[in-house]
């Protein structure tokens, strides 16, 4: 300890500091008394624990509670948009994306067990404001895009080939019918790969002042397209 007392601005930015995780704590605690209540999410899932372990394909881990709005603030909803969660585990995300005015809402997930806990999770929401809603268990890496889709959401879902492989799957889509489809990235710790994909661009980034690839709160967003 150096003895010496902090002075009034360094009190102030602490007492700003103390303040803002008191809102947070509250906001997650709200989050979590509305959503949890229906089913819970917050658990991790190892994929070798249920016999799905590949090069690649990471556990299930929730993306955070505000992470959806986060990713979408700013951009351009209209009532025709389509929003994808690849990797949905448990249906955090999808659960909070049925309570937007989407016309359609897809959930992906490897693992049918998790994908299950998905279908009743959504299920229990009783604030639908989308058209229609449908949890898939499916391999994101050989699924095939659906030609009306215009937001894709993961959560640092995969790695390496595997990552290359589901980015390939959004291009053909993107070609297939041309139109504006925007792949929203949180927690991007493989952007670099992103980065590298001919057919995707990047235009945006958020989550704070100090942009990191490695920081959870983060999101890329990329335009996708010849």
């Amino acid at each position: 300890m150096s003895g010496v007392e902090p002075g009034p601005d360094g009190l102030r930015v602490t007492a700003v500091a103390t303040a803002r995780r008191l809102v947070g704590g509250v906001r997650r605690g709200v989050l979590r008394a509305v959503l949890e209540r229906s089913g819970e999410t917050s658990a991790a899932v190892r994929l070798t624990d249920i016999g799905l372990g590949r090069e690649g394909y990471h556990d299930y881990e929730p993306s955070g509670w505000r992470s959806l709005k986060r990713a979408l603030d700013g951009l351009e909803i209209g009532p025709d948009d389509v929003f994808v969660d690849i990797g949905c585990g448990k249906g955090r995300v999808v659960a909070q994306a049925v309570r937007r005015p989407f016309r359609r809402v897809i959930g992906v997930e490897l693992a049918p067990e998790l994908a299950e806990q998905a279908r009743a999770l959504v299920a229990r929401q009783r604030r639908r404001r989308c058209g229609s809603v449908e949890i898939l268990s499916a391999d994101a890496t050989a699924w095939s895009l659906p030609d009306d889709v215009t937001i894709v959401y993961a959560y640092n879902a995969l790695s390496g080939d595997s990552l290359r492989a589901m980015l390939d799957r959004i291009a053909e889509s993107a070609a297939r019918a041309p139109r504006r489809l925007r792949y929203v990235y949180v927690n991007p710790r493989c952007e670099a790969d992103v980065l590298a994909h001919p057919h995707f661009r990047l235009i945006a980034r958020r989550g704070g002042r100090r942009w990191s690839a490695t920081d959870p709160r983060r999101v890329s967003i990329f335009d996708v397209g010849a």
